[in-house]
């Protein structure tokens, strides 16, 4: 009688607790798991652990304490002067970070050689497109199928274009919105390589919260494509209506332009109206969303997915633009405006005088959130890929 061979895949990608990339990676490797994929998850230390220029790892740090880490330090292309002058010189003079990134590929292939599937997720930092060009590289060589998931467009891929050719040896290229599959196709991926599923998010159980304020995500960059300048604007509108509300702003480890941020809300006399907080997880991100009367996505680039999709799984309205992948996430529940912020200010101004049309929208969220969000239900196809790629490889066993 045949039976389905059991599959062994190694899955690299970030496992830092403080960041929505690690989130994302361990909801779906768990989640894989639940159907009869054995899963051994492979991370390295990268810009946000506190081992960034030395080999070590704390187990605190990961998201998943049974990780396998690649030890190696994190240089990254524009280094600053915190490791000191001689080390700045060095790494700016000998671009040091294309050896290392170069290195933690071959590496990550060394601990994913025993599997029979080797699965990639591509963000930034470790876990980069270089990385990505060893590891296919090795792949091909020993004959291994491999699968990357692209979350981002790493800057050097944009600069040596010609290097893009490396997903269409993968067996497959997972993306999270026809933005990005857009993107892929405009630097020469085939098209019929590339399939699009959606970003996962846990969908916790909701509970009797009162709504006091809204929430606001910054990511890892608060000043670049996230509409935060727009969001003042709507902070110093409401202020001269003289209508206060609460705002608690979010952000990704060692994010970059908070300083500036925080100056800017002192600068337009909001910052009273301004809760600010480290990057959110567990039961502090789901309690904080819960207490929101609607989550604000002003972006105009990058990508809206990780706000978004929290405010679905909680219930919350998302007052957005409709920018990159928000509406494929949305449809046509979300509520839309222009990236002004006139524009943000009538919306919340709206909420204030009546909660009750926004809460609607929240629950018809919640449910295309417990639709098209479940790890579980995106991971049925992608195990079922798993499957055939590795009866292709060792045949159907008897």
């Amino acid at each position: 009688m045949s039976t389905m061979p059991s599959v062994n895949v190694a899955f690299i990608g970030c496992c830092y607790k403080g960041d929505m990339y690690a989130q994302n990676c361990c909801g779906f490797a768990d989640a894989v798991r639940r159907h009869d994929i054995a899963v051994d998850f492979i991370t390295s230390n990268c810009g946000c652990f506190s081992s960034t220029h030395r080999f070590g790892i704390t187990k605190d740090e990961l998201a998943d304490r049974n990780s396998r880490a690649v030890r190696l330090p994190y240089i990254g292309p524009d280094p600053n002067r915190k490791p000191g002058i001689p080390k700045y010189l060095l790494f700016n003079i000998c671009h040091v970070h294309i050896p290392l990134e170069m290195t933690r590929g071959i590496l990550f292939y060394k601990r994913a050689r025993h599997a029979d599937i080797v699965h990639y997720d591509q963000v930034f930092k470790a876990f980069g497109f270089l990385g990505l060009v060893v590891l296919v590289s090795l792949c091909r060589l020993f004959h291994k199928p491999i699968i990357a998931t692209v979350h981002e467009i790493d800057p050097f891929q944009k600069r040596n274009r010609w290097m893009n050719a490396v997903y269409n040896h993968c067996a497959q290229v997972f993306v999270y919105s026809r933005d990005m599959a857009d993107q892929l196709t405009r630097l020469g991926v085939r098209s019929e390589a590339i399939k699009i599923i959606k970003y996962g998010a846990p969908i916790p159980v909701l509970l009797p919260h009162t709504k006091t304020q809204y929430i606001f995500f910054g990511g890892h960059n608060i000043l670049r494509g996230k509409g935060f300048p727009q969001v003042i604007e709507a902070l110093k509108i409401l202020r001269d209506k003289s209508v206060s509300i609460k705002l608690v702003v979010y952000v990704g480890n060692g994010c970059n332009g908070l300083r500036e941020a925080k100056a800017l809300a002192e600068k337009s006399s909001v910052s009273s109206m301004i809760e600010w907080k480290k990057f959110l997880e567990g039961e502090d991100l789901t309690t904080a969303y819960q207490t929101s009367k609607a989550c604000l996505v002003p972006y105009t680039g990058g990508s809206g997915r990780h706000p978004v999709t929290c405010a679905m799984a909680n219930g919350v309205p998302v007052i957005a633009t409709r920018a990159v992948d928000i509406p494929e996430y949305l449809g046509d529940s979300g509520i839309y405006v222009q990236p002004t912020g006139q524009a943000l200010a009538d919306a919340m101004l709206t909420i204030e005088r009546d909660a009750t049309p926004a809460a609607l929208v929240g629950t018809q969220l919640r449910t295309k959130a417990m639709e098209e969000l479940d790890y579980y239900g995106i991971t049925e196809g992608i195990s079922g890929r798993y499957r055939q790629l590795n009866l292709n490889k060792v045949g159907v066993r008897t």
